[in-house]
């Protein structure tokens, strides 16, 4: 009987991250991708939040940091906001609705995410 991804060091709560051997690999096509996109500057509130949701839900896949992955991954979404030229109100982050949002996104469903973003940089 196979065990559980939640007892598996690249599984959390059934859903399972990036094996250590593609971490760089995936990491380079994500920020390929971030770089291209001229790191989401001149882009309207949506766009943004998108495109935002789209990279923190990749990040979450790709999990390049076994403990404090979260943490490290809106302290990037701030930085990435600031950079943007965008506000960011850390009173918009509900830890409840930021895992729920990360959980969902596993399945490719990126709208809880986006608005969480949206919310964050209104």
């Amino acid at each position: 009987m196979g065990r559980r991804a939640s007892h598996n060091p690249n599984g959390k709560g059934g859903n399972w991250f990036c094996y250590p051997e593609h971490i760089q690999r995936k990491a380079n096509r994500l920020f390929d991708w971030l770089r291209n996109s001229d790191y989401l500057t001149n882009r309207e509130d949506q766009e943004f939040a998108r495109g935002a949701a789209h990279l923190l839900s990749e990040l979450n896949a790709i999990h390049p940091i076994r403990e404090g992955n979260g943490r490290t991954q809106l302290a990037f979404l701030k930085l990435l906001t600031l950079n943007a030229g965008r506000t960011f109100d850390d009173e918009a982050l509900d830890p409840t609705r930021t895992i729920a949002a990360m959980v969902v996104s596993f399945s490719g469903d990126l709208d809880p995410l986006a608005d969480l973003v949206a919310d964050i940089i209104a």
